[in-house]
């Protein structure tokens, strides 16, 4: 049933890490029904699964020193930093990764000319991508969905971002709740915070023989939180980059020997504990992924997500998508149209579409009288009934 809701980007990301990755065949499996991948990104915000498999794509074809192809890996990142805004931010820190490879491996530096036109192509086309996303990223005006960047420090977005980390590591859910998506067993924000920090030293450590992974790691970590501090905190959704990115370092980790460029920071007791069981705990976070995944997808088939899908064979079955259909609140009610192929009228922003338009017109504060107001002047405009498809119930009766 999961396999079945999935589709083609699944899949592909699941035959590649299959086919390509260096983790054990247990991980494979832990980490394709993860949490994260079997559900967050496949059932829910599908959208972000393009990124999941071109960041796979990008390990693929990512090797150490000369072996790596410089053009084909920029054209993956092209393609990334068109996904989302965090695609964006792992473009910079890969980008910022295979620059400092070169700067502190003497061998690659010293013969940097023979290679010089391919690393200038492929700056460009990163570059390029860089700019069509922040350009598409950047709100317009009229937008009603604009974040406010954070401009002096609020303790308690603090605790909210910095524990997203730990949220991402150990998504277990708030149990005894129906509605348990965006919980985490840690309801309290500072103890998630608190627990981060542990988590993300360890991790730090253990990749420090590893000093180009060591460096994806900390600035990727660094950009996430910046981000989600300056402008948008997000939900569990935005916090399992962190995650994937964890997932990325182990796979090109594999790609390379043991250095002692940081032994004097690293060779502690400490350093060492974390190299010798950062296996074990990775399996740890991948078996509670899985639990969670499988948690995840047994709710998912008893009480889903959405049940725009049977609203929608409703309507169908009824022949009610003859008629002009309203709907209301629009980012809840708007999940039928792909499902019944017809346009929705939308009260917030007075306009007919399959999707809302995130603009100021449709944060338009109105009550149920203009609701209703606007579905009889769109029903004597149209000549045809209105159809109520409401996530927030009307208050009062009314004539028809």
């Amino acid at each position: 049933y999961l396999i079945k809701r999935q589709d083609v980007r699944f899949i592909i990301s699941a035959i590649i890490l299959l086919k390509y990755s260096l983790f054990t065949r247990l991980q494979k499996i832990l980490i394709i029904f993860g949490y994260f991948f079997i559900y967050e990104y496949a059932a829910i915000s599908r959208n972000y699964a393009y990124g999941v498999l071109l960041i796979f794509l990008f390990a693929v074809f990512f090797r150490p020193g000369f072996a790596k192809n410089y053009i084909i890996l920029a054209v993956i990142l092209f393609f990334l930093s068109l996904m989302s805004a965090y695609g964006f931010l792992i473009v910079i820190a890969l980008t910022g990764m295979m620059i400092f490879e070169i700067i502190i491996d003497k061998e690659l530096l010293k013969n940097i000319l023979n290679i010089k036109a391919r690393l200038l192509i492929a700056l460009m086309i990163i570059l390029l991508g860089l700019i069509l996303s922040a350009n598409v990223m950047s709100p317009p005006e009229n937008s009603g969905y604009s974040a406010v960047l954070a401009n002096k420090f609020d303790l308690s977005r603090f605790e909210i971002v910095v524990g997203s980390f730990w949220n991402s590591y150990v998504p277990i859910p708030r149990l005894g709740r129906l509605s348990f998506w965006n919980t985490n067993i840690l309801h309290d924000k500072l103890a998630s915070c608190i627990m981060s920090l542990p988590l993300f030293l360890f991790f730090l450590f253990a990749f420090s023989k590893k000093i180009i992974v060591s460096f994806l790691f900390s600035f990727t970590t660094f950009l996430f939180i910046a981000f989600q501090y300056l402008v948008y905190p997000g939900f569990l959704r935005h916090s399992g980059h962190f995650f994937v990115i964890l997932i990325l370092c182990f796979w090109l980790s594999k790609y390379y020997q043991d250095d002692d460029k940081l032994k004097s920071f690293f060779n502690s007791r400490f350093g060492k504990y974390c190299d010798k069981n950062r296996i074990v705990v990775l399996n740890i976070i991948l078996c509670i992924h899985l639990c969670v995944g499988l948690f995840a997808g047994g709710m998912e088939i008893f009480r889903p997500f959405t049940i725009a899908p049977r609203v929608a064979n409703y309507i169908i079955k009824n022949d009610l998508n003859k008629s002009t259909i309203l709907a209301y609140i629009d980012i809840r009610a708007s999940m039928i149209a792909p499902y019944i192929n017809h346009p929705l009228y939308y009260p917030q922003g007075d306009r007919f579409g399959t999707f809302q338009i995130w603009d100021k017109k449709r944060t338009e504060n109105i009550d149920e009288q203009i609701i209703v107001e606007r579905a009889k002047r769109i029903s004597s405009e149209n000549n045809s009934d209105i159809v109520f498809v409401l996530t927030k119930k009307l208050e009062n009766d009314y004539d028809s």
